[in-house]
């Protein structure tokens, strides 16, 4: 979504004698970074300090995130040159803070979207693209406003000149509202290049759009509306099936009568992304039984496209594969369960990975499993995972009561809790703020650590 304003939120904020600033011109600086920790965005904006105790707006240039990878974005704020102030030691120079864009991506609001006569987005259109990083392109995501049944793409990649490069054909069903996820073979892409991809809907129809929040600007001429860009540097590397802008280089809208501009509802989808996977990972874990086999356990909170899942053991050689098990391609996730009755009676390092349906390979997860002759490792799995109310703690292995704290992304201690026994504990989300947090349980001189993402 654009970035146009950013205000000291309000457990960052200070008052009275902690902030004494003479009036002054300083420097704030905006870095955001996305899942895979590229850095998408990076902007220093001056600020003049109008008077002492007081809010201040900082209003930076748009914030566009096609080729960022993932929903979860982390913001740093710094104020620089800020050497005026009298108690500098009271300071909150740099807040962190975690974005998150799920799977409405901040644009769906559960509205269809128009603008004007216009319902539905072209379903033929060209987009510029510059990946961040290189990487393999697998899939793209395409919003629908409503059941549409089969419904066939053909992608072509081109060269700024139009050049061909490469094209892919492939279909979906359209059940519900909502993205629909597409996968080929991959297509390599180089960081900094810019692409042209045309994307031609040649059966369906229903195509989403995202024109009428926060893009289109509606403006009257007497009883005449007529629709222009709110921010046409987003709406720049759009175009429609015959090349043509979607807005004119005065600003106008590209079909003023019949509504603004209407853009299509879609994501690139990019191997290296984990949050773009198929499959989101709740838990993972393995227990040794007393004849030395161990049960493996894990919990998806969703899943699309995956073929099946493969459990590996690390060995000496590498690793050896334990069991597979197919994929339900549960939307709300599943649970799975299989045995290694072969494992070995040392200490075993355990990979979950899963296999899409266009042969794509990522691991999601690993886990310990203790020797049979000794204790069970303390071990730790949290779920649902994200989560907004509470949060479910899985532990085993403790030998002696256990300590929990759980941290916010600066290392501060937040909540904190005590487990007597091995099992589920049962915590109070709802008071802490959105973001990602790292969950420390201590019992005896064993540690354990996972984290979990808290959502509102």
């Amino acid at each position: 979504p654009p970035v146009t304003a950013l205000r000291s939120p309000p457990d960052s904020r200070m008052t009275g004698a902690d902030l004494q600033t003479n009036l002054a011109t300083y420097a704030v600086r905006l870095v955001i970074k996305d899942a895979l920790n590229r850095e998408v965005y990076h902007r220093i904006q001056s600020i003049y300090t109008p008077a002492a105790h007081t809010d201040t707006v900082i209003s930076f240039p748009v914030w566009q995130i096609e080729g960022s990878q993932g929903g979860v974005f982390t913001s740093k704020i710094q104020m620089e040159q800020n050497f005026n102030e009298i108690r500098r030691q009271n300071d909150t120079v740099t807040i962190y803070r975690t974005l998150f864009i799920d799977d409405k991506y901040a644009w769906d609001d559960g509205v269809p979207d128009t603008s004007g006569t216009m319902v539905v987005a072209d379903p033929h259109f060209y987009m510029d693209f510059k990946p961040l990083a290189s990487d393999s392109l697998r899939g793209f995501d395409f919003y629908h406003l409503d059941a549409t049944g089969t419904t066939n793409w053909t992608i072509s990649v081109r060269d700024t000149n139009g050049t061909l490069l490469t094209s892919r054909s492939f279909s979906y069903n359209t059940l519900v509202r909502g993205f629909q996820r597409a996968t080929f073979n991959p297509i390599w892409m180089q960081a900094d290049s810019v692409y042209r991809i045309e994307c031609n809907m040649t059966q369906g129809f229903g195509l989403g759009g995202d024109g009428s929040r926060g893009l289109v600007l509606q403006t009257k001429t007497g009883s005449s509306p007529k629709y222009s860009a709110l921010y046409p540097e987003i709406l720049d590397g759009f175009r429609d099936q015959s090349g043509n802008k979607y807005i004119a280089a005065s600003g106008a809208a590209r079909n003023g009568s019949g509504g603004g501009p209407l853009l299509p509802m879609v994501r690139p989808v990019f191997k290296g992304s984990a949050t773009y996977l198929p499959i989101e990972l709740a838990s993972f874990g393995g227990r040794r039984s007393a004849n030395g086999e161990v049960a493996l356990n894990f919990r998806t909170a969703k899943e699309e496209n995956v073929y099946h899942f493969e459990v590996e053991r690390e060995s000496e050689n590498g690793w050896v594969l334990a069991g597979s098990l197919n994929a339900r391609n549960a939307r709300l996730g599943a649970d799975y369960a299989l045995v290694d009755k072969s494992a070995p009676q040392s200490a075993i390092t355990y990979r979950l990975s899963e296999i899409d349906l266009d042969g794509s390979r990522i691991a999601v997860g690993f886990t310990n499993v203790g020797a049979s002759t000794s204790l069970e490792p303390l071990a730790v799995s949290v779920s649902p995972n994200p989560t907004a109310s509470r949060i479910h703690l899985t532990i085993n292995g403790i030998t002696e009561p256990a300590q929990i704290n759980i941290y916010d992304l600066l290392g501060k201690a937040v909540m904190s809790s005590k487990a007597a026994t091995s099992g589920i504990i049962d915590l109070d989300a709802s008071v802490l703020a959105a973001g990602t947090y790292t969950i420390e349980v201590i019992s005896g001189n064993e540690l354990s650590r996972c984290s979990v993402v808290i959502q509102k």
